[in-house]
């Protein structure tokens, strides 16, 4: 039988990422059929789709107009993109300042790292495991804050990033360091919970 310390250990030990795939998944399917709906009008636009004697007809116009629309559409998934790497973020930093503050009332550190390093024994903090994909995470979200561009720090530590070129792809980013980061959560919550005892 499971105890009570165990099964909150356990869920300590869950980072919760459901209500952003959720968001994801809502707001992918909604640009998704929105581009779709544009192309299809696109598609099909000729001069008989108007009432070319009550208007000046500017099919061209109308065109660019679609492609705008669809632009935009793009625009917001790559927003909903980056949302999710700064959520994904914060709710690793918040889970984690959580279950330090509970298991050590009086730790005397207020910023996530100072608190890493507590809980690292004052070693460097990147011999948690699992911190290189939480650190990854931690270098696209203050890009994204500050620029939207790849920052010389997330280049020079992770060399897939080109220094300057603007931040994309954030999609199969997120799909890609998820599993990381929620090791990366689930070992630092480990020995929390060890360190704890």
């Amino acid at each position: 039988m499971v105890s009570w310390k165990q099964l909150i250990e356990s869920l300590d030990k869950h980072l919760d990422h459901e209500d952003i795939d959720e968001m994801r998944l809502l707001i992918y399917g909604s640009t998704e059929r929105r581009i779709n709906s544009l192309k299809r009008e696109f598609d099909n636009l000729n001069t008989g789709s108007f009432d070319n004697e009550k208007y000046d007809v500017d099919i061209d116009g109308y065109k660019d107009h679609l492609i705008d629309l669809m632009v935009n559409a793009n625009n917001i998934k790559s927003l909903a993109d980056e949302l999710s790497i700064m959520a994904l973020f914060k709710s690793v930093e918040l889970k984690i300042s959580r279950v330090i503050d509970n298991k050590f009332k009086d730790n005397g550190k207020r910023t996530f790292y100072g608190k890493l390093k507590f809980i690292s024994g004052d070693d460097d903090v990147d011999k948690l495991d699992g911190y290189i994909a939480y650190n990854e995470l931690r270098l696209i979200n203050n890009a994204l804050k500050h620029e939207g561009m790849v920052s010389k720090e997330l280049a020079t530590a992770y060399p897939l990033w080109i220094e300057g070129e603007k931040l994309e792809h954030l999609d199969t980013t997120y799909a890609r360091l998820l599993p990381h980061v929620k090791y990366f959560v689930s070992e630092t919550v480990s020995k929390i919970y060890y360190l704890s005892a």
